[in-house]
């Protein structure tokens, strides 16, 4: 018999039976077996200092056969959210899949389209409900609330954009990547130190980001797709798009280094020191 797994549902932060849910949908490329490995594992690995970051070999890991995802849902906000949401995701991921596939030649670096007929809110709500997932140990820091309420509220429309910002790119590699709320500091000098907080999924073929309380001057990764929370449920539309290809080689967050980069960076270091 399968161990019941109780915990905080991630969305409505009752304590409940835990159901397994993909993140993102399985329908959405994730239906093969995934082989999960914690970050902190792989800081702290013994193994010599030459591993690069998709080398995964002997560390410890979670068999999870039917795709990846975790115990963060209980069974009706499962069903409340791949009733209203999932269906709209799957569609976009397959279109985005041909349009890499099919369309873009595997050199660029953007790609510009019109995309028709979408549900942009179901879309980002979607988004929004795995970034809820992936934070489900700070389900109750009001920035996550928010966002829980959101989800849960099918008539809600328009995140906060002074609080939030969203951001997607097309993902051409094959690892996923969940990212908690991390805070990223980039040090231009010990002068000139700045700071911004961020959580982000990718998995073949679409990434996110989210980005909690920017500064004006912040930069951010990929194309802002937050405006698709000001739509209604139902709204269909044609959008018009420019968006970033990028590799996913990196556990770390906003990385998107080619691995012949990676490779570049580890040498120098080692030559350093």
């Amino acid at each position: 018999m399968n161990a019941k797994h109780i915990g905080i549902c991630a969305l409505c932060g009752k304590e409940k039976e835990l159901t397994f849910e993909h993140l993102p949908p399985n329908k959405a490329f994730n239906f093969t077996p995934a082989k999960p490995v914690n970050g902190e594992d792989f800081i702290h690995s013994s193994d010599d200092k030459n591993r690069v970051p998709w080398d995964l070999s002997g560390l410890k890991y979670q068999n999870q056969q039917k795709g990846m995802g975790s115990f963060s849902l209980c069974q009706s906000c499962k069903n409340l959210t791949g009733t209203w949401y999932g269906d709209s995701y799957v569609d976009f991921a397959k279109r985005m899949h041909f349009l890499l596939s099919k369309e873009v030649p595997v050199d660029h670096q953007a790609v510009a389209f019109v995309v028709r007929k979408i549900y942009p809110q179901r879309i980002i709500k979607q988004v929004v409900s795995i970034f809820c997932s992936i934070n489900k140990d700070i389900y109750d820091d009001p920035r996550i609330t928010t966002l829980r309420e959101f989800v849960l509220d099918k008539e809600a429309v328009s995140l906060d954009k002074s609080r939030y910002k969203i951001c997607a790119y097309l993902n051409r590699g094959i690892l996923i990547k969940y990212c908690g709320l991390s805070v990223l500091l980039h040090i231009n000098d010990m002068k000139n130190i700045t700071s911004k907080c961020v959580s982000e999924f990718c998995a073949y073929p679409l990434g996110f980001l989210i980005y909690f309380d920017l500064e004006e001057d912040d930069s951010c990764l990929g194309t802002d797709i937050t405006a698709f929370s000001d739509y209604a449920f139902d709204d269909i539309v044609d959008f018009q798009i420019t968006i970033p290809i990028f590799e996913n080689n990196s556990w770390i967050p906003e990385d998107t280094r080619s691995k012949a980069e990676i490779e570049q960076t580890i040498a120098k270091n080692k030559a350093r020191f």
